[in-house]
This record gives C-alpha cells, structure tokens and sequence, in this order.
C-alpha cells in the first residue's frame, strides 16, 4: 500500500461467527496507521447483496408462480372431484333406496376418491422426480429431489381431495333417496 496508492482498497476479514466487529476493525485499522482514512466498512454479506439480487428476484418470482399454479391444481382438484360426486346422486340414491346406509355412502365416496388420489399422487410424484432430475442443471443450491417441496405439495392436493369429496359425500349421504331418483 505504500509503495503504490489506489483510492479504493478492499479488506475481506475473516471472524467466527458471531456479533458484527466493524468497530474494532476500525480501531486496528487506524492502529496500524492514523492516516489511512477507513470510509466505509460493512459485512460480505451486505457487499453481495446486490450482487444476488437478480438471482433472489427469480427465486421469488419463481415461489410465487409454483403457488399460484398450486392454488390452481388444488381449485380444479375440487371442482372435479365435486362434480364427479354430483353426477354420480342417483346411482348413490339407488344404493340408499336399496338399504345401503349413510355411512357406507360416505365412505364408499370416499375410498373410491382416496384410491383416485394415491394413483395420481404416485404419478405425479414420478414425473416431478424424473423432471427435477432433467433440470439438475437449474437448481442451485437445492438438490434435485427436494423431499419438502413434493411433501408439501402432495399434502396440500390429498388435503384438497378429500375436503372437495368430503362436502359433496356429505351431501349426498343424507339425501332423501325417493325425493332424488324422482329429480332424475
């Protein structure tokens, strides 16, 4: 430094980990010499910031797009499976009419959708693992298999499934099953 003066000189310190020591940076700077001005001083983690922006924007762009596109999967989860369950009020009323009881309406509606559901949650699982593992080359810092993000989103679309069969179930386990096939 004193054989050839640049204006900007930058100093990367490392510490443990712990409470931020610019104060005492400083004071062993101005130490060393009284006249070496120190004029700005901040954590590497703040000199990046900026630097990863661009990275952080996508990233949150990213989450947000993969909520919304859940949101809609779970929207359309439901509006299916209530529709299917609503076609299906007479042949559910016939059973009623022929002894079946609430219960095993329900639950017949039920096991039916749950057996829907684990197929389709077992071939979704399959092709998220095998598009992840495509774009290995994309995902920094995360490992191509990110075991919360497909256990969450398999939790969120069971959950969503069985409330959207559990209302529409419901409904049509306590029917009237005369007052329903006389509808058709």
């Amino acid at each position: 430094l004193m054989q050839q003066y640049v204006a900007d000189n930058f100093f990367v310190v490392r510490r443990p980990p712990g409470a931020s020591r610019l104060a005492e940076l400083r004071k062993a700077v101005i130490a060393f010499d009284p006249n070496l001005p120190v004029t700005y001083t901040q954590t590497l983690k703040d000199y990046t910031a900026l630097a990863v922006l661009p990275q952080r924007l996508a990233a949150w762009i990213a989450a947000s797009v993969g909520t919304i596109g859940l949101l809609l999967a779970a929207l359309g989860l439901y509006g299916l499976t209530a529709f299917s369950v609503a076609q299906r009020t007479r042949e559910l009323a016939l059973r009623m009419a022929l002894g079946a009881s609430r219960e095993a309406v329900l639950s017949l509606v039920l096991r039916q959708s749950a057996r829907l559901a684990s197929v389709g949650a077992v071939i979704g699982l399959g092709l998220a693992i095998g598009v992840s593992t495509l774009l290995q080359s994309l995902l920094v810092g995360v490992g191509t298999i990110d075991p919360v993000a497909f256990g969450v989103a398999t939790t969120v679309l069971l959950a969503v499934l069985l409330a959207a069969t559990w209302s529409p179930a419901r409904r049509a386990s306590r029917m009237d099953p005369m007052r329903a096939l006389r509808a058709e």
